[in-house]
């Protein structure tokens, strides 16, 4: 799932800067800026009932450029209203929480969190067969 929100954030990126690099793997060297490099954070889970779980996955998008921090700034805004909702490949949509971002050593953070509730698939249980209740009142 995580790789399947990656591929969401950066064609939503590609959108938005066409003139910008995406990148969802660690870089090592060459990267040409305008760029952003998207990662998950971790991954939490908690146990919610009926065999489900709620996933929490933070994301953080990091924007390099050579721009001043007036053009980050603007970056952030767009980034803060188009993370709300992505769509992932299979067509559905995705509700990002959360989302706030920052200068930090001259570069621009910007966090997102994407919930999902889970199911793990179990064997059926057979379920009980019919019942019949005849009353009578005398």
């Amino acid at each position: 799932m995580i790789e399947k929100i990656l591929i969401a954030i950066a064609i939503r990126l590609g959108e938005l800067f066409p003139d910008a690099s995406v990148y969802i793997n660690s870089i090592s060297q060459g990267l040409s800026e305008p760029a952003f490099y998207v990662h998950c954070i971790n991954v939490e889970r908690s146990e919610q009932i009926a065999g489900r779980f709620l996933h929490t996955m933070p994301f953080e998008l990091v924007y390099f450029t050579k721009g001043n921090d007036s053009e980050k700034y603007s970056v952030m805004q767009q980034l803060i209203i188009s993370l709300r909702e992505i769509a992932l490949q299979s067509g559905d949509l995705i509700r990002g929480t959360e989302i706030n971002g920052r200068i930090i050593d001259g570069e621009l953070h910007v966090f997102v969190n994407y919930d999902l509730f889970l199911m793990i698939e179990q064997d059926k249980v057979e379920k009980m067969g019919s019942i019949e209740i005849n009353e009578r009142i005398e």
